[in-house]
């Protein structure tokens, strides 16, 4: 089984305050089993964050899901046996 732990993407300066903001769109909760954010499609990949299609009020609540989010994807991969 192959493992992908790493991708670098370079930084090439930031925006300006209030351009920030969360992504719209990504990968469609129904395809996604909450309880460990495990994909229902794709045995062994896990989703957290922006990467998913979640959007809230900005303020922290896309914040508080990424970290959440973040959590519960990582003590579920911890807990499986890949």
């Amino acid at each position: 089984m192959a493992f992908f732990t790493g991708y670098e993407i370079a930084a090439a300066g930031k925006t300006t305050f209030k351009d920030e903001f969360v992504t719209a769109g990504g990968v469609d909760t129904a395809e996604v089993d909450v309880a460990g954010m495990k994909s229902r499609l794709h045995a062994d990949l896990f989703f957290a964050g922006e990467i998913l299609n979640v959007d809230g009020i900005t303020g922290g609540f896309n914040f508080q899901h990424a970290w959440t989010s973040g959590f519960v994807a990582a003590s579920a991969i911890a807990s499986a046996r890949l």
